[in-house]
């Protein structure tokens, strides 16, 4: 799936089902070295390509992160071949992975994680016509954060694809972090 072979992600919506799969994974991470990243690049444009997924290098392991629509992200550990070619839907793409290539990104590598959390965001809606209650909002799963320290690298849902942040944390009243602990089944809200 997205153009890699052999690559099924689990697409996953809230924060609890990916606690749930992955919080004993996500929490070892804590104490682990950011070494590298993997992104895939559009040589034609020699830009990021951001629809497809991101390898963190955590600790000696990768860290895959995607994210799909609007509210649903996949984490996987060393199920993509950065060997392989890149087919993107037969659209003819010329598409390669590339290490240490996003500078913000390498902004992080070499440093420790201290902290994850599970990010979400808080989404209105406003009924104009019918009936109904007038505004609703709800919480959606938006990305995945690690800590270094005073500092922290978000890697989100951009609208059906990825998004990348590092420096101080956002402090908007519409993002919230879900803490992944050192217990397989304990989280709190930030």
């Amino acid at each position: 799936m997205l153009g890699v072979a052999d690559y099924e992600p689990v697409w996953l919506d809230s924060s609890e089902a990916l606690l749930a799969s992955h919080g004993d994974r996500l929490s070892s991470l804590m104490g682990a070295t950011l070494e590298g990243h993997w992104v895939v690049a559009d040589r034609t444009e020699d830009d990021w390509f951001n629809d497809m997924p991101i390898v963190l290098i955590v600790g000696g392991v990768p860290l895959e992160v995607a994210c799909w629509k609007f509210d649903e992200m996949a984490i996987s550990w060393g199920e993509i071949d950065l060997s392989r070619p890149i087919d993107w839907h037969g659209t003819g793409l010329d598409l390669e992975w590339r290490a240490d290539w996003l500078p913000v990104l390498n902004d992080a590598l070499g440093l420790t994680v201290t902290d994850v959390w599970i990010t979400e965001q808080l989404n209105k809606t406003r009924l104009m016509d019918g009936e109904g209650a007038p505004e609703s909002q709800v919480w959606l799963l938006s990305g995945l954060e690690l800590g270094f320290g005073s500092s922290r690298l978000e890697v989100f849902n951009g609208l059906d694809e990825i998004r990348v942040e590092y420096g101080k944390p956002a402090q908007e009243d519409w993002l919230r972090r879900i803490a992944v602990t050192t217990s397989a089944h304990g989280s709190c809200a930030d």
